[in-house]
């Protein structure tokens, strides 16, 4: 038995430098997949940012329904928003010249 025995109490602790190289390895194995998958998102991040650089503000492409308008014509926001005032006097100038063609027009 003597020998049965020392056999058997030199098992575990092989067992146990095994299963920790193997537990070892699989967290080395999480990490740098992980390293990996933030490389690669850090990289899409980097082009998209670079993208909306090289197409300028977004706010120049925004576009909305021109108000006071039924002909669904778009105007861009960002002037709209800039000088509102602007907009609805030209609207009004618009209008005014539109009833006076339509009154020429009918005489």
């Amino acid at each position: 038995m003597g020998n049965s025995e020392s056999s058997s109490s030199s098992n575990p602790p092989e067992d146990d430098r095994v299963r920790n190289e193997s537990l070892r390895t699989s967290s080395e194995e999480s990490n740098s997949a992980l390293k990996f998958g933030a490389g690669i998102a850090g990289a899409a991040l980097l082009a998209w940012g670079a993208s909306r650089v090289m197409s300028g503000s977004s706010d120049e492409k925004k576009m909305m329904k021109a108000p006071g308008r039924d002909d669904g014509r778009r105007i861009p926001r960002k002037g709209f928003e800039e000088a509102p005032g602007h907009y609805f006097r030209r609207l009004h100038e618009d209008n005014k010249a539109k009833k006076a063609k339509q009154a020429l027009s009918h005489k």
